[in-house]
């Protein structure tokens, strides 16, 4: 695995957790060099990180808890966007609806929706 040849300026407007580097799954066994980390906690995050990875052409990974597993998580020398502190979740009782950011995780889902609309059984 190689690092990009020529590799644009980090953009100093984005939320950089890391710069260069890099990034795994939660088998520990996927290795992937990244172009850099960007933690989006707010919409205009993922925008910024987008255009400037169109504008780089640099692929984009999206990361949360990191649970898949196998190498097909991250994509090498990618801009990869830190989804866990985007994790907000509401419910509208009245309408039965939830809507969540991706970075949310069972357990914020779960606590949202107990007592009244907790999942009865789970595996």
């Amino acid at each position: 695995l190689k690092p990009i040849d020529n590799a644009p300026a980090f953009d100093p407007s984005l939320p950089w957790l890391a710069k260069g580097g890099d990034i795994n799954d939660a088998s520990g066994l996927s290795r992937t060099p990244v172009y850099g980390v960007v933690e989006v906690s707010e919409e205009e995050h993922i925008a910024k990180a987008l255009a400037f990875a169109r504008a780089n052409w640099l692929n984009v990974s999206l990361a949360a808890i990191r649970h898949s597993m196998g190498g097909h998580a991250f994509d090498d020398n990618a801009l990869v966007l830190d989804l866990r502190p985007f994790n907000k979740v509401t419910v509208d009782a009245a309408a039965r609806t939830m809507t969540l950011q991706p970075g949310a995780r069972w357990h914020d889902i779960q606590t949202m929706l107990h007592p009244r609309f907790a999942v009865k059984a789970m595996q």
